[in-house]
């Protein structure tokens, strides 16, 4: 979720003490600045794209991250403030931070919030990277928020009631799709599109494919885009067992893989299926081998294929 819709969601937590709200409340500053806090591991742009890919949303989004940018905050503000009760405090600023990563689950990027425990970032697949209907009621909340009335309980009530709504309209797409294919699917993936509030991306899986595709939310029709082969061969073996292919098992739980010979040496494609963007996706990433099998070089190309980050053949 983007940096606002944190720091509004932040300020709507701080809202709920019952304080009224100035910018020289700590319990407010607190919220906002621990809602705003784990995306701090954008230094990790320092050392390179594909290290932020790799690190973002971790351990900073951990409930041991959130801890610890809570204390600091928390420390901070209470030397700021001579006074203020170090505790009460600590605990309106780490719910604030915990909104951030609670938030980050309900996208399909998701988020590491129960490492060192679980690994994996756990994602909902509910909301848009930013989602309209959230970031405007938190706004609209923040901009009357006065001392005669506080809309935030209405807002965070009628975010469940929104989030509810999401839910069943996913469990209704899910539905569609396995009476559209099944027995012959092996799993079944649905999440938010991207730039078209209220649809859905969808990805089926079969033995043989993967296909893809879009549910708009007013038709709730199918519309299919890809049918994409499920390839076997060794030097797919040998692309995802490279660094490349350790940057996708990281970085996504659905991705594609293909496999093509261009004149003398194969090319190896990964393709992450959350993100279709122009005709193709928005992350991909290529190993091109040579006829034996061993790989040549490497790249990862985010946002446009235009764009490639080599990846060291030898890097973990």
């Amino acid at each position: 979720m983007d940096p606002i819709s944190h720091g509004l969601i932040g300020a709507g937590v701080a809202a709920l003490s019952g304080q009224p709200f100035a910018w020289d409340n700590p319990v407010y500053l607190g919220s906002i600045l621990g809602s705003m806090a784990p995306d701090l591991d954008i230094v990790m742009q320092t050392r390179g794209h594909i290290a932020y890919l790799k690190h973002h949303r971790g351990i900073s989004h951990s409930i041991p991250g959130l801890l610890g940018f809570a204390s600091l905050i928390t420390l901070g503000l209470w030397l700021l403030f001579p006074g203020t009760q170090f505790w009460p405090l600590f605990a309106w600023t780490f719910a604030g931070a915990l909104s951030h990563s609670v938030f980050d689950l309900l996208n399909s990027y998701g988020a590491r919030l129960l490492w060192p425990f679980v690994k994996r970032r756990l994602s909902i697949n509910f909301i848009m990277l930013t989602d309209p209907v959230i970031l405007i009621s938190f706004f609209l909340a923040f901009m009357h928020n006065n001392d005669h009335y506080n809309m935030y309980p209405l807002v965070f009530a009628l975010s469940g009631l929104y989030l509810l709504l999401r839910w069943k309209s996913k469990r209704h797409v899910v539905s569609l799709l396995s009476e559209e294919f099944n027995p012959d699917c092996s799993r079944i993936l649905v999440f938010p599109a991207m730039y078209r509030p209220f649809s859905w991306n969808f990805v089926v899986e079969r033995q043989d494919s993967i296909i893809t595709g879009t549910v708009p939310f007013y038709k709730y029709s199918l519309i299919i885009k890809d049918v994409l082969s499920k390839p076997v061969h060794p030097s797919i073996d040998t692309a995802e067992e490279s660094p490349l292919g350790e940057i996708f098992r990281d970085f996504t739980p659905y991705y594609h893989v293909s496999h093509q010979w261009n004149e003398d040496v194969q090319v190896v494609t990964f393709s992450d299926l959350r993100y279709p963007y122009k005709g193709g996706f928005m992350y991909t990433g290529t190993a091109v081998l040579d006829q034996e099998g061993e790989i040549l070089e490497a790249a990862f190309k985010p946002y446009t294929a235009r764009k490639e980050i080599a990846v060291a053949l030898g890097a973990k």
